[in-house]
C-alpha cells in the first residue's frame, strides 16, 4: 500500500498552496482526497509528529513501509549465505557501482556477463547450472564456489 498512498501525498502536499488558490473561488477550500489518504497512511504507520508543513518529497512516505517490508523479509531469511546477501544488499551505498559512469577508454566498463554475474549474485538468482569445477570440486548454481576456487 505504501507505493499508491505515498505518490498521492508527496504530490498532494506539494501542491496544497495552488489547490487552495484554486479551490477559493469554490465552496469548498481543502482537498479532501488527500486527507483521506493522509488518514489511511497514519491508520498503517502511525500518527506523524507536527510537521508543519507535511513533507511535500515521496521518500518521507514510502520510508516506514520500506522498513516494515525489509524486517518482514529479515525475519523470514534462515540461511546465513541469504542474511549475509540480504545484509549487504540493503546495506549502505551498495548499489553505488550501479552509478558509475563507464569510461572504457579508463578501463570503467564492465563486460555485459560481469555484470550480469554482479546483479545475479545481489538478486541471489541462480547464475550458472551445477556442476564440477576444473579443480574438481562441485560448483553449485548460485556461483559462490566460482569467486573462491584458484
Amino acid at each position: 500500500m505504501f507505493g499508491g498512498t505515498s505518490c498521492l501525498l508527496a504530490s498532494g502536499v506539494s501542491t496544497l498552496d495552488l489547490q487552495s488558490q484554486i479551490l477559493s473561488a469554490s465552496s469548498s477550500t481543502t482537498d479532501t482526497f488527500i486527507y483521506s489518504c493522509l488518514l489511511m497512511w497514519q491508520a498503517e504507520h502511525g500518527p506523524l509528529s507536527s510537521l508543519d508543513p507535511l513533507p511535500d518529497k515521496q521518500s518521507f512516505w514510502d520510508k516506514p513501509g520500506i522498513l516494515s517490508s525489509q524486517t518482514a523479509v529479515e525475519s523470514s531469511i534462515s540461511d546465513p549465505y541469504h542474511m549475509t546477501r540480504f545484509l549487504a544488499t540493503v546495506s549502505p551505498h551498495s548499489r553505488d557501482w550501479l552509478l558509475s559512469l563507464s569510461v572504457t577508454s579508463c578501463g570503467l566498463r564492465l563486460a555485459d556477463e560481469a555484470v550480469g554475474v554482479a546483479v545475479s549474485l545481489h538478486l541471489g538468482c541462480s547464475i550458472c547450472v551445477a556442476h564440477t569445477c576444473r579443480c574438481g570440486a562441485i560448483a553449485d548454481a548460485e556461483g559462490i564456489y566460482g569467486l573462491m576456487c584458484k
